[in-house]
């Protein structure tokens, strides 16, 4: 009985072990992420796992990404696992100038989410968020990259003031200026009239 109850114990611990191991190392990696539309909230990115889930803040909600979008969002999903679905896009390319890139190195974020750097037109998905890789980098200064690709322009007045120069990026995505809003274009334009804006 004494063995039969030690041999649990250590298996208990070795499951323990294996599976803090495992916990500590696992960086999820992301086929793309899109903005979750909710009405008269701001929403929230949700990324699609390499295993078909829904994660949201790097957490696997273990919920499918058709079926978690048909629970919480307004929007449907794009699609990430076909060829030509969803795609590299890439937005918010910025050139860090750094003490260990005194020319400059190109970065991006993916549409996984994750920071690319580039050689030529060239991206490498460096494993790592964007604003996280970004941060490490140290850059003495930073110059944003024009996005390119953007049309359907608008100016929003809002009382007399401008309140965004709205275009739809490549990925059809709202863009204010260089920064990607998150949200698609039609959306965001509606929400910016919505509030008073006039949008032309």
């Amino acid at each position: 009985m004494k063995k039969l109850i030690l041999s649990i114990a250590i298996l208990a611990v070795m499951t323990f072990a294996a599976c803090s191991d495992d916990e500590k190392d696992y960086t999820p990696h992301y086929l793309g992420c899109q903005h979750c539309d909710i009405t008269d909230e701001e929403g929230y990115e949700v990324c699609t796992g390499d295993n078909g889930d829904a994660y949201v803040g790097n957490a696997d909600t273990g919920i499918e990404v058709a079926h978690y979008y048909e629970l919480f969002c307004d929007n449907e999903p794009e699609d990430f696992t076909t060829p030509g679905g969803g795609g590299a896009t890439y937005t918010n390319c910025v050139m860090c100038i750094s003490d260990e890139h005194p020319d400059g190195e190109k970065i991006c974020k993916g549409s996984n989410g994750n920071a690319f750097t580039f050689v030529g037109n060239t991206g490498t998905d460096t494993g790592e968020v964007y604003a996280t890789y970004l941060a490490a980098q140290n850059c003495t200064s930073i110059e944003e990259i024009p996005v390119e690709g953007l049309t359907q322009c608008v100016t929003c007045m809002s009382s007399g003031m401008n309140v965004g120069d709205i275009c739809k990026g490549p990925n059809g995505h709202a863009y204010d200026g260089n920064t990607d809003t998150g949200q698609p274009y039609q959306a965001y334009i509606d929400f910016l009239e919505t509030a008073g804006a006039t949008c032309e």
